[in-house]
Parts: C-alpha cells; structure tokens; sequence
C-alpha cells in the first residue's frame, strides 16, 4: 500500500511539471535580452527542455506544427562522431563526447519518412508596459552529420501570434548547408560546422501583454525526398525587444515610367499624373516607384488597357504602406494615346553650350547666331528639345565654325513630326569672336599692359619656371621680365614640363593684391623649346623690388628668425638677410619641403617671388632651393665673382664668373678623400663666362670640394651631389 502511495505521489508530480511547463512563457520587455544556449538542459537523452520552450518532429517537409501539441524533451543525443545509422528524431546535441560534453544544442536528423521536418519552438510574451516592435535575433546553426541528400538542408525561422498559424521570416532568418556531403558521417570533434544568424532585425508589434512564438523549422531545402540527411542543431539563441520608432512616411520618392513624360514633374505631395502615350501604343509602360523610405511597401497595379475609353483601365496605381502600417497613398498614372498622330514640328528649347543664342528662341524663329569665345576651334554643342516628346530631333553639327564660309560654320537642327509629314528646321550659325588682340614681344611689355580686359598675344617665348596643381598656376620667365598665369579653368590643357618653352600666351592681365597674374582665353598648344634653365638672379632682400613679381631669384645668407617646428602649408617665416627681411611663405601645397624641419642654420634660398599687397615674399619650389650657405658660395674681389649653383646639385654644375677684364682660371675639384676628379685650365673673355663640370654620370653622391686659382689668389667650396 505504501508502495502503491508513492507511485502515485510520483505521477502527480511529474504531471504537475509537465502541465506548468506546458502553460509557461519566455517573459521578455523592451530594452531586454533573453538567451538560450541549452546546457542547463543536461547530458540526458530525454532531456527537458527550458521553460517556454518546446520541440517536435514533423512527417511532412517543411512543415511548422503548433506550439500546444509540442513536446517537453529530446528523444535521443549525440556528439562527436555521430553515426552514419544514426535513428531520426529530436536530439541533445553535445559539443564534444554527447555523454559528458557541457555545451548543449537542440537538433534534429530526419529519416525517410518517419521524420521529415523537425521545429524548436519558444513562446515569447511582452511583460512590460510598452510595445514591442523590434526584435533582434542571433542564433547559431551547428552541423553534428554530414549527409549525402543532394537538396541540402535549411533552417527556416517562423514567427506567429498563436502558435498555429506561421509565417516565414525573411532571408536572413534562413541558414542554409547547401548540397551533397561525400558521405553520412559525423565529426570527430563536433560540431563540424558552424553558420551564425548574426543580429537581425525582426519587425513584429506585439502589445504589452501579448504573445510571440517562434519557430526554427529543420528540413530538406527542397522536393520531399529527406533519406542520407545532414544533423543540425540549434544553438546560443540571442533574443532583444526593443520599441524603436518606425517612420510611417508613405510617400514615394520618384516615379518613371518606361514610356511618355509625367505630367506635372514628380513631386512627392502630388498624388496623381498623366502620361501622353505615342500615336499607336498599345502595350501599358511599366512604371517604377521608389519609395522615401526603402521599407515602406509598394504595391504597383497597371493600367489594364492604355487604349480604353474609361480612365480606371488606362490608370496605373501605386499603394504606397508605410513601415508602420499606419499611413497609406495612392499615386495614379493615367496614360492616355492620340486619336491620330501629331504634327507638331517645332522645338520647346534651343541652347549651346558655351554661347547664347541671338535672338533669344522662340519656337517661330528658325534662325539664331552665336558669338564664340575667343580662340574657339571646337564646334560647340547645341541641345534641342522637341516641343512634342514623340517628334523626332536630328543635329547636324557645324563642320568647321573657323571657316570664313558661314554656312560650313553652321549647326542645322531638323525637327520630324510624329506623322511624319511636317518638319522644320533650325539653324545656329556661329561667328567668330569680334575680340582685338594686341600682340606683345616679350614678358616686361605684356607686364606694361592695360589691366581693363584688353587681350593680349606674347608672341616671344617664355621659359616655364615652375606650375603647381592649385588654380592650375604656372610661372614663365624670359629674359625680361616673369609673370604668374593664374588658369583655373585649365585653358592651357596642354601638358609642359619645367623648362619648356611657351609661345603665343594669350590672355587678359589683372592684378590681385598688388601681385599681377595673367588669365589665358587659349591653349597656347605644344612646347616651342624643351630642356631650357633659367638661371635665378642673385638678389638681397633690399634689392628685390616690384618689377622682380614671379622671377626666379636667389637670396644667399639668410637665416629664418624664430626658426622651429616645421614647414606648414599656407604659413609666414621671417626671412633675413644682412639688408632686410622678407616673408617666405609656403604658397606651393604640394612642395616637397612642406613637414620638414625649418632650417635652423644659415642658408641660400632660390624661390620665386610674390607680392601680398606691399608684403615681399618668395616661396621656394622645392627642398633643393633651400640650401646651406658656406660663406664662400659667391666669391669676389676687384677683378672677379663667381658663384656655383645649382648646390646642392645631381652633379650637373654651373660656375659662373663675372669678370672685369680677360683673364686665365685654374680651376680643380677633389673628392672628400683629397682625390682629384676633375681639373682644367680656361682663358675667360671679360664679361659673365660660365664653365659647366657635368659630373652627373662619374661621381657618386657625396661632398665634394673645388678650388678657383686667379692671379695668385685661390678661392675654394664645397659642393653637395645628391641623386
């Protein structure tokens, strides 16, 4: 009797449990997470499952059961090296020896017809005082078999609001082992694979009080057949509510249609429009709508017959739902198709693209002209607009509009109506610009000309200096004067080089900040000379003057006051020298001395110079303008001076000597060791003689040093070669 007491005592507990836990729920609210990895569940084969969640086994593919009549436990496990006869059923996965391994899955395999589909299952309910209506998921997908089932296998997340009726979640919430493993064999150490839905995004409302159950549905990807099949579990489910505001805007961003012009032009507040067809049409345009937000629904319903008497059939309607689903649009396209085709032959517009036309278009006007700009060589473009859509434009450019034969300099625009009988056509002859140049020989008399717009041609050649990317500037320079073309529109397109030699420049003079710049109207076309040097002019800041404005100059023994930190784009440094100070200003953006240290010893700087109002400052082009000054690099006494530059140099040198009367130099250079490289005795005339020592392709990059013998007096320096 005892015994018979207990037994009893026994299943009314266990009932107890099963029905508690078949009533349970998962209790979730906003801003909280809930996760299941499934170890709490144990090693047994008949495992209980966590509260609120439930499984089963289904004998049709693909098929989600009902929450109610799931079950509370596993049937069967396994680990690592799961059979190849493994039996079908719900499983207690073990990462590992499925005896003892503390890291659980719950999973299924199917079998050929006993189990086809298997689902876990858990039911959700909103706890708390606000809607939840995002939902984000994680989950992992373990491969505990592999299975030769040509289909693959897929795990399908569902959602429902009963547990009964299931709606599939979208793509992302599928996780899919695609085709046929070479065997049915399991893994060594399982799992074997791992696939992760990683925080995605449910959208689902569910009030204060209500439920969400889910679903994760096991099965063959596709056909029925569910024989040789992969095991898989389920595992580290990762579950966020969170009431996040969802845009319940529902109108659309554009509208187009296939064929035909909206009418009136799109607006997003405009809610219906027409579209005239061609002559003839018969099938309905495919319109396409894009919504303003990219989860907002679209809906689009074509017209039923563009041909029709009533306006319902030849109406395309777009539904426009927003994310919400509080708020709803319809927009309406209704297309209409001419009882005859059209004869209308005349344009809406008529522009070019670099002149206006005169006189202003009037569709009854067929005649226009155009001034070019000067030095146009290019036939421009003319755009045409048929005043009808479904008439037919033909342009014929004009062939040549530098031609003293109007008519070869003329443009013809030929306008087909859509019946094509009726046609005119119109026509934009360009003329040439009425502009008067004045041609100029040299640098110094274009800098004498007027500032007011005159046009000027430099019909000399100017030496380019140096050009950076910046407004497109360049600096040319001849052996007059220099000047800075500022050229923003990048009218002179034409690649040159530093060194090469410009010709015809044409342009207008202005002044900006006291500085003068020249602005081409023209391409000046290819280099007229390559390989030219410009020798920069010796100057001390006091001589540097006005008329020097984008000259090459070069200012020995100077020292940057304040001298700290490094060069920076756009900056002032005082520069000093024994008459004076200018501003070095580091105009150049790409110059390759821009982050390096400010020279804190005395040094020569070769740069070009530029006037900011009554502010003198010149900017060195490269790291190899500022030099080191050794007190020696320009010699003189009574009878002489020389100076050597470039130096620091690639070992092409020029000694340039200024002398009084003809005289005869010995001059040597030696290496670091005292080695002689280079020796020659030469009789100078009176006047600037220059002696090149091209060294460029026998001596090594190092410090050399050279000695200038004159009349008993010996002069020396050191040369830097660099390469």
């Amino acid at each position: 009797m005892k015994q018979l007491f207990l037994m009893l005592f026994t299943a009314i507990i266990a009932f107890s449990v099963n029905l508690s836990q078949s009533k349970s729920q998962v209790m979730i609210s906003t801003g909280q997470t809930i996760t299941q990895n499934f170890d709490a569940i144990g090693v047994d084969t008949a495992a209980i499952l966590p509260s609120g969640w439930k499984v089963d086994k289904q004998t049709t593919v693909r098929l989600v059961g009902t929450y109610a009549a799931a079950l509370l436990k596993t049937a069967r496990r396994a680990g690592n090296s799961m059979s190849s006869t493994a039996s079908n059923g719900i499983y207690n996965f073990g990462a590992g020896d499925p005896a003892t391994a503390t890291d659980r899955a719950v999973g299924f395999i199917s079998s050929g017809s006993a189990t086809k589909s298997g689902n876990l299952y858990v039911m959700l309910q909103n706890n708390g005082s606000d809607n939840i209506n995002t939902f984000t998921i994680s989950y992992d997908v373990e491969k505990y078999r592999n299975g030769t089932n040509a289909a693959g296998y897929t795990l399908q997340m569902y959602y429902s609001p009963d547990g009964t009726t299931w709606t599939k979640a979208d793509s992302n919430f599928a996780t899919t082992f695609a085709g046929a493993d070479t065997a049915n064999n399991g893994f060594t150490s399982a799992p074997g694979l791992t696939l992760s839905v990683t925080a995605k995004t449910l959208n689902l409302n569910i009030a204060p009080g209500s439920n969400l159950y889910l679903a994760w549905n096991y099965s063959v990807t596709t056909g029925s057949t569910t024989s040789s099949a992969k095991a898989l579990g389920i595992d580290n489910i990762s579950i966020q509510a969170a009431n996040v505001p969802i845009p319940n805007d529902a109108t659309l961003s554009s509208i187009t249609t296939s064929l035909g012009i909206l009418n009136p032009v799109f607006d997003p507040t405009i809610l219906n429009y027409t579209v005239a067809l061609p002559y003839g049409t018969t099938a309905t345009p495919t319109v396409t709508a894009t919504p303003n937000n990219a989860s907002a629904g679209v809906t689009i319903n074509p017209a039923l017959n563009v041909t029709s008497s009533t306006i319902a059939d030849r109406t395309t309607s777009i539904v426009v739902v927003s994310q919400d689903l509080s708020q709803t649009k319809t927009y309406t396209v209704v297309f209409s198709v001419p009882a005859t085709a059209s004869n209308n032959d005349t344009l809406s517009s008529l522009t070019c693209n670099i002149a206006p036309l005169s006189p202003v278009f009037n569709d009854t006007i067929l005649y226009y002209t155009a001034t070019l700009p000067y030095g146009t060589t290019t036939t421009p473009t003319v755009i045409a607009i048929a005043a009808y859509p479904f008439a037919t434009v033909t342009i014929i450019p004009a062939s040549d509009v530098t031609s003293t034969d109007s008519l070869l300099r003329t443009t013809a625009v030929k306008v087909v109506a859509e019946n094509g009988t009726d046609s005119l056509i119109y026509k934009v002859q360009f003329n040439p610009s009425t502009l008067t140049v004045i041609d100029v020989a040299n640098v110094a008399a274009l800098r004498a000309g007027l500032i007011d717009g005159t046009v000027y041609r430099l019909t000399g050649e100017a030496v380019l200096t140096f050009k950076q990317i910046y407004r497109n500037q360049k600096f040319v320079q001849d052996n007059t004067a220099a000047l800075l073309i500022d050229d923003l529109n990048n009218v002179l397109s034409t690649p040159y080089s530093i060194g090469d030699g410009i010709t015809n420049l044409t342009g207008t003079i202005s002044l900006l900040n006291n500085m003068l710049q020249f602005t081409p109207l023209v391409d000046a076309g290819a280099a007229t000379s390559t390989g030219n040097v410009v020798v920069a002019q010796n100057k001390t800041v006091s001589q540097i003057v006005a008329n020097d404005q984008a000259k090459l100059i070069k200012i020995i023994n100077t020292t940057f006051s304040n001298a700290t930190g490094n060069f920076a784009i756009n900056q002032n440094y005082n520069l000093v020298d024994p008459t004076g100070t200018i501003v070095f200003r580091t105009n150049f953006i790409n110059a390759d001395y821009i982050g390096t240290p400010v020279p804190t010893y005395t040094a020569n700087i070769t740069g070009l110079f530029i006037q900011y109002v009554n502010t003198k400052q010149i900017t060195a082009r490269f790291a190899t303008d500022i030099e080191h000054y050794t007190g020696i690099s320009q010699n003189n006494n009574e009878d002489f001076t020389f100076d050597a530059y470039p130096n620091p140099s690639n070992g092409n040198i020029n000694f340039s000597f200024n002398l009084n009367k003809s005289q005869t130099i010995i001059f040597n250079i030696k290496d670091i060791s005292g080695k002689e490289i280079y020796s020659s005795t030469n009789h100078l005339d009176a006047g600037t003689q220059i002696i090149t020592w091209n060294g460029s392709e026998n001596v090594e990059s190092g410090i050399y040093f050279y000695t200038v013998s004159l009349n008993n007096e010996v002069k020396s320096g050191k040369l830097i070669v660099t390469k």
